[in-house]
């Protein structure tokens, strides 16, 4: 592999990183808005 070849795979390793960070953040938020709704129903 050239310098390049290792230069993409590098930008391909970090952009699935950023993507699996962003998913996560997603889900953790629809979760704490769901919690959120339904401590403000119970109370």
């Amino acid at each position: 592999m050239d310098d390049s070849e290792l230069f993409t795979k590098y930008l391909e390793m970090i952009q699935n990183v950023i993507e699996r960070l962003a998913r996560n953040s997603f889900q953790i938020k629809a979760w704490a808005a769901t919690i959120f709704t339904a401590a403000i129903v119970l109370t």
